[in-house]
């Protein structure tokens, strides 16, 4: 019952997403927070693959680490995870993989963030993964005023505030007018203080940015998770996902027969009367089966999600989905050999590296998929995060480029035909293997790839927050390699 006149209590109907925080910021965060900015900065106006970025990345896990906030240990993992991938910004200069290392080392460190209070990684769902990035997200929004009554409470409360406001109007006139006159007095002090409005005023919104990104990190650790989604899906009744289950085992049964037969004598003679090569049948095939294959996986994930398996019923689902599985690892088995059988005649290649690398992790995911289907287990995504996570570390470690470089050369020697101006697009990442290489090419392609090599940019950084262990690298090769014939690109 309502009283008239009583004052209505405001609900925040957003409450359940934002969160309340059950703790503020000190005053050593907010300048972390600061610093962080600062760092991001700096990170930006070097180029982003640089020794910056990683510190910056560094003092964020460790700056969480040490506030204590990341009380469960799986986001403390979570964040030493980041800091891994993170690290490869400053190893590598790959237009490949450094996205990726930047992309999925953000992800981990909110992913960190967002369990710090509790959770498991390993029963992540999708709809709880998009509820706590929605969460993440409005975190960022709220991060401003999360900081500011942090900073109040370092300055003695909110009276704290006005009172700083009042410093900064008094300092900040007194403050231009002396330091006009000082600049108009010596010439040297007016060079310390020039400075462009416009270069000022971007160095400060990426300061701002860089600060309030920290302060959502913060937000994000001393909220609770929303809660789980109400669980109403409509569930499949066993016909319709019998005559689908069962519609795609005949569909990939007939494929994996075709497979066999184009393997044969027959096979070639029906490739050839179609007007292609057995190189040109293999790269016309690979993109449509790899689709394939995610789509069949996908349907997979959803059938499973809203299959109805009670009783018997849960054996011969599980006989139809794990024929599903299997026939699809033959369908990625002939994915990749097509793409081996291309590779072999023209060549290695970074986009043909990528989709060996996505065809290895599909079939990953399509074995943990099985062993989920079977046990009834729920860590099929973490397993498929982490196994992803796991090919990314390892393509970094393995440089990438490096590899294309040593596969071409090894393809040059056994058949003549050598690329030269498709490792001449290839980043630093692949200049030091190039120099090992020019003693095993033709005279011909050593004269091609040295054009290459020495009409590169000259390493030069500003300090060690610029530098890059690949950028070095190749610096080095290219001295050794050309002397003092260099051209800046």
């Amino acid at each position: 019952m309502t009283v008239a006149g009583a004052p209505t209590a405001i609900v925040n109907p957003y409450a359940a997403w934002t969160g309340t925080p059950h703790r503020g910021v000190t005053g050593a965060e907010a300048a972390v927070a600061v610093a962080a900015g600062v760092g991001l900065d700096l990170a930006l106006r070097s180029g982003v693959a640089v020794t910056a970025s990683v510190a910056l990345m560094a003092g964020v896990v460790i700056a969480l680490i040490l506030s204590r906030r990341l009380v469960n240990p799986q986001s403390v993992a979570l964040a030493a995870a980041s800091l891994v991938t993170g690290s490869f910004l400053a190893l590598r200069a790959s237009a490949w993989l450094l996205p990726l290392d930047l992309l999925v080392s953000g992800a981990l460190l909110m992913a960190a963030c967002s369990y710090a209070r509790g959770g498991s990684v390993v029963d992540v769902t999708v709809p709880r993964l998009v509820q706590r990035g929605i969460q993440a997200g409005l975190q960022g929004l709220l991060s401003p005023a999360y900081l500011a009554s942090g900073l109040a409470a370092a300055g003695g409360g909110r009276r704290g505030i006005p009172a700083v406001l009042r410093g900064l109007a008094l300092a900040t006139p007194v403050v231009l007018v002396v330091g006009l006159l000082l600049a108009s007095a010596d010439t040297v002090f007016a060079s310390f203080v020039r400075f462009d409005l416009a270069t000022a005023v971007g160095k400060a919104i990426v300061v701002c940015v860089g600060a309030f990104g920290f302060g959502a990190l913060l937000r994000l650790t001393a909220v609770r998770p929303p809660p789980d989604p109400a669980h109403g899906v409509a569930r499949l009744g066993s016909i319709e996902w019998t005559i689908l289950l069962g519609s795609l085992n005949l569909l990939l049964g007939a494929f994996a027969a075709a497979r066999l037969v184009a393997l044969s004598e027959g096979g070639r003679r029906v490739i050839e009367s179609a007007g292609l090569t057995y190189a040109e049948y293999a790269r016309s095939g690979f993109f449509q089966l790899l689709a394939a294959t995610v789509l069949i996986l996908v349907c997979l994930l959803g059938v499973r999600a809203v299959a109805d398996t009670t009783g018997a019923l849960r054996l011969r689902f599980h006989f139809l989905s794990l024929g599903v599985v299997a026939l699809t690892l033959v369908a990625v088995a002939s994915a990749l050999h097509r793409l081996h059988l291309y590779e072999r005649v023209f060549g290695a290649t970074m986009p043909r590296l990528a989709a060996k690398a996505v065809c290895f992790w599909i079939g990953v995911v399509l074995i943990a998929l099985a062993i989920c289907i079977t046990g009834n287990r729920r860590w099929f995504w973490f397993a498929t995060a982490a196994s992803g996570l796991v090919v990314l570390i390892a393509l970094n470690v393995m440089n990438p480029e490096a590899y294309v470089v040593r596969r071409n050369v090894d393809h040059a020697l056994q058949t003549g035909r050598f690329d030269g101006d498709y490792v001449g697009w290839l980043s630093d990442d692949a200049v030091p293997e190039l120099v090992r290489a020019l003693p095993r090419l033709k005279p011909e392609a050593r004269v091609r790839v040295l054009e290459h090599v020495c009409w590169g940019r000259r390493y030069a950084p500003d300090g060690w927050w610029a530098e890059n262990a690949s950028a070095a690298n190749a610096e080095d090769a290219r001295t050794a390699a050309c002397g003092g014939q260099r051209t800046a690109r």
